[in-house]
């Protein structure tokens, strides 16, 4: 069950990332650029997953075509990781503070925290004044819920 779902920047987070690794209660979800060094490197696997994939959709890659070496989007695995990390949390009984973070902690963020509130049911008043500033990456969103119902139709 979550106790707290929230975006932040890849800046905000450097500056919290030792509080938040002492925090038994909280899971991390590290969205990380291609070329990036991985701001969570060798910590506990079990509450920090780091992931790389790009803010974008395959609309928007198609300007991207002379630097794709810079460029991932969010794939199959991906999505079902992050899915199966917020299901599990939701699972659960205990109050779990949920702390993703991408570069600007804006969009890519945004989606995972917007996919983890409308599957929880978490309060959306909560989840707007701790989030303002997110405008949800609609690629990602949309994964994670494709991998989300196709995870409900495999279960069957």
């Amino acid at each position: 069950m979550f106790a707290s779902i929230k975006a932040y920047s890849r800046q905000a987070m450097r500056r919290i990332k030792d509080k938040l690794l002492k925090d038994d209660n909280t899971v991390i979800i590290s969205i990380n650029d291609v070329g990036d060094r991985l701001l969570f490197e060798g910590a506990d696997s079990h509450r920090v997953h780091s992931f790389v994939f790009s803010d974008l959709s395959p609309r928007i890659v198609c300007e991207f075509i002379g630097d794709l070496e810079k460029v991932r989007l969010i794939s199959e695995a991906d999505s079902f990781s992050i899915v199966s990390i917020i299901k599990d949390i939701n699972d659960r009984p205990d109050l779990i503070h949920l702390a993703v973070h991408c570069s600007a902690g804006v969009c890519r963020s945004g989606a995972v925290c917007e996919f983890a509130r409308r599957i929880s049911n978490f309060n959306g008043q909560i989840f707007i004044k701790d989030n303002p500033n997110i405008m949800p990456n609609s690629w990602v969103l949309d994964k994670l819920f494709e991998s989300y119902l196709n995870g409900w139709i495999l279960k069957e």
